[in-house]
């Protein structure tokens, strides 16, 4: 059985494009990824016809606009990407497909399900330590599906000036950095991170979220 999971693009230097490392760990779980292109609502409910899963990879920030605020520092703002990600989102939860989200995978799924962000961690969180480009620890909540495979506590690397301010009520928090940052999010047929585990399959806890992906994939 061939397991399919759709994977939007993003738009780089006016181009599309989708990160290999998210190709490579797809692949590498057993699934074949398939590469989304922006279109219309009716043109990517055909599309989700034919696969078994989404993941919605990192990229720039979500246009806050769509969660009803003005912007205070979002960058790299794509009313194209967006609405491609939000339209996944919402399609293929209301279909009951299994959707992973990495880093604004997170942030977009809590934005497409009714939540809102932190627009810039620095201004906004000024206690908060340094989540751009950096490494630190974040507890996982041992009733999580997470916890399987990562224990109570890991360190992750961390590429991203935005977080989860106010979280979907169809998502729940089962991860914290030590400042309180919402790390990662589960709900039905919902996973999301906000580090990058696409750059750390070498780790076998890391790799495991793509494989626990591909297994819930696999479910008819």
């Amino acid at each position: 059985m061939n397991i399919k999971v759709g994977i939007p693009v993003r738009m780089f230097e006016g181009k599309y494009a989708v990160n290999p490392d998210y190709i490579v760990a797809l692949r590498k779980a057993g699934a074949d990824p398939v590469v989304l292109l922006p279109e219309d609502k009716l043109g990517l409910a055909r599309k989700l016809d034919g696969l078994d899963g989404i993941l919605i990879p990192g990229g720039t920030d979500v246009d806050p606009v769509l969660y009803g605020e003005t912007n205070q520092g979002s960058e790299g703002i794509s009313e194209i990407i967006d609405a491609l990600d939000i339209d996944l989102v919402t399609l293929a939860h209301s279909r009951g497909l299994p959707i992973l989200g990495i880093c604004r995978g997170l942030q977009v799924m809590n934005v497409a399900l009714g939540g809102s962000l932190f627009q810039d961690i620095p201004t906004m969180i000024p206690e908060a330590h340094a989540h751009s480009h950096a490494t630190h620890l974040v507890s996982i909540h041992p009733a999580s599906q997470m916890a399987g495979h990562f224990g109570g506590e890991i360190t992750v690397n961390s590429y991203h000036h935005q977080a989860i301010k106010r979280l979907s009520t169809l998502l729940r928090c089962v991860a914290l950095s030590d400042d309180g940052i919402i790390e990662a999010v589960e709900g039905e047929g919902l996973t999301a991170v906000q580090w990058h585990p696409e750059r750390m399959i070498d780790r076998k806890e890391q790799f495991a979220l793509f494989e626990q992906f591909v297994e819930t994939c696999k479910k008819p």
